[in-house]
């Protein structure tokens, strides 16, 4: 047997949190249990022809990387690469059979998680990426259905709808998963029109902890599907498809956007009033409009997605642009839908953004690493003066002192329109009446540690800072944080309590386990 791979097993279940005890997987006398396991996982890729991982294996140090490398990066026992549900199926009930080592069960698609979650250390990673599959279904009831297997990143889906004509409420991502997007709610450009990614969600297939393979709509096992719009990542089973109702794609395929910017801003007050007027406007306004308003250095910016004609579109944005006290640049122009999702991604063209989705995270130079937090200010209830000052200050002198030129700032996604007129009960999703969301992040080079600890500490100040003018105990799932104190009513709000009894149905054991998934209820404290 490798030497190499006993070792490096041997590190990494000495440090793991697993909820099996390291006496489970090695003595002191001899290494016959890590040899055994060694056999075990060897002969279950063999036998079943799936492919398999493994820490000796050259690859092994790059695919367990994450997008943000200014996490630590985990050490799994291994990563089983499935292509189908019945390959899924047949890892979980392998990894059922082994219970001698008790594993945990992470999932990962591809690798966007903020905090690494989808890759555990000690735990068994099963990557779902390679699980292809497209359906478009048109239903009697002028419905139409698109079923996609959970191996597409956002701009393949958009891509494979959008030659039919039509199109789903995506992120702007370009190669952010659909399956991590869509079971932690799902923001993107046409929110307001339609809602989270999540409430377009009608169906799934999955794979529970028992092996069994599923399906959950809104007839069968309802009650899962429901569960599963906004709270269903890793936390319940392993998602293998998802369905959505999609839409058709007006105005013969073509949108508008508008972008404007406010560059090198040297007064406060015209910093604020900027902000100002966009809080006041940008959740109240015609819901074919999903905007968004970026803070970075002395800089302001805004961009929106418009269901319709820039005509029609610069009369609903004129009254933003005419009452900041500064007058921006600014532009309207005319897309098709898919040419608009590529801009939004920052690929430039649909050609350059399908290439951009062959890339994986790699160590430097191809590093990223960033810390981000989340927040919410209510509808129809703007941040105060007193809470601009706060982000006037860090986001200028004490912005430039503490983080020179590294990129950070606040993105600012408008909510409103039909994001909240879905009633609270619709799903789990618990972010209904909102103004807009909040994401306050900074990227640092991947070297430097005291950087790092400048960066989080930036962060973390700004948020606790301004945090008394906004949303109590409110955050958005998909942008996870380690940090928070109470992130299983941050994230869920009443709904915890339900989800706590799906999880004590559907995975009673804890199979599907991280630091933030959704606890057994016997795990909170009384």
């Amino acid at each position: 047997m490798n030497s190499l791979y006993l070792l490096v097993i041997f590190i990494i279940l000495s440090s793991s949190s697993c909820s099996g005890s390291f006496s489970n997987f090695v003595d002191n006398e001899s290494n016959k249990p890590l040899d055994q396991l060694h056999k075990k996982l060897i002969n279950f890729q063999e036998n079943e022809n799936i492919s398999v991982v493994f820490p000796n294996n050259e690859e092994y140090l790059t695919d367990r990387l994450v997008w943000n490398q200014g996490i630590k990066q985990s050490s799994p026992i291994c990563i089983i690469y499935c292509k189908n549900s019945d390959e899924v199926s047949k890892s979980v009930k392998f990894i059922n059979q082994i219970e001698t080592y008790n594993f945990n069960i992470t999932v990962r698609s591809f690798s966007h998680d903020y905090e690494g979650y989808s890759v555990g250390t000690g735990t068994i990673v099963i990557d779902v990426s390679n699980i292809k599959g497209f359906k478009l279904e048109k239903k009697p009831s002028s419905v139409t259905i698109a079923t996609f297997n959970v191996g597409y990143q956002a701009f393949e889906a958009y891509y494979l709808l959008s030659k039919e004509g039509y199109y789903f409420v995506g992120g702007s991502g370009a190669n952010v998963g659909i399956s991590g997007l869509t079971l932690g709610g799902g923001y993107g450009f046409l929110s307001r029109r339609f809602g989270m990614t999540s409430d377009s969600v009608v169906g799934a297939e999955m794979v529970l902890a028992n092996s069994s393979i599923i399906t959950v709509n809104e007839t069968y096992n309802s009650d899962i599907l429901y569960a599963l719009k906004g709270g269903g990542n890793g936390n319940f089973g392993i998602i293998t498809s998802i369905s959505y109702i999609v839409h058709k794609i007006e105005n013969n395929n073509k949108v508008c956007m508008y972008n404007a910017k406010w560059d090198d801003i040297n007064s406060k007050e015209d910093y604020k009033n900027i902000i100002d007027v966009w809080q006041n406007w940008s959740p109240y306004v015609n819901s074919n409009l999903t905007s968004q308003m970026n803070l970075y250095n002395n800089t302001i910016s805004s961009v929106g997605l418009f269901i319709g004609s820039c005509t029609e579109l610069s009369t609903i944005v004129e009254p933003f642009l005419s009452n900041t006290t500064l007058v921006p640049t600014s532009s309207y122009q005319t897309y098709t839908f898919i040419d608009s999702v590529a801009n939004l991604a920052g690929c430039g063209d649909p050609t350059n953004c399908l290439k951009s989705l062959t890339q994986r995270p790699m160590a430097s130079p191809h590093s990223s690493s960033w810390k981000g937090k989340s927040a919410y200010t209510y509808h129809n209830q703007s941040i105060s003066d007193e809470g601009l000052d706060i982000i006037y200050y860090f986001m200028n002198p004490n912005y430039r002192k503490c983080c020179g030129s590294n990129f950070g700032g606040i993105i600012m996604d408008a909510y409103g329109g039909k994001i909240n007129e879905y009633p609270s009960n619709s799903s789990v999703f618990a972010h209904r009446n909102m103004g807009f969301h909040l994401q306050f992040l900074l990227y640092w080079d991947y070297h430097n540690i005291s950087q790092s600890l400048v960066a989080k500490n930036w962060v973390s100040t700004f948020y606790n800072t301004l945090k008394p003018y906004l949303v109590p105990d409110a955050a958005y799932r998909n942008y996870i944080d380690n940090d928070l104190p109470n992130w299983q009513y941050q994230y869920y709000g009443n709904n915890y309590d339900f989800l706590q009894k799906m999880k004590l149905y559907l995975d009673p054991t804890n199979r599907f386990y991280f630091s933030q998934s959704v606890q057994l209820p016997s795990s909170i404290e009384e």
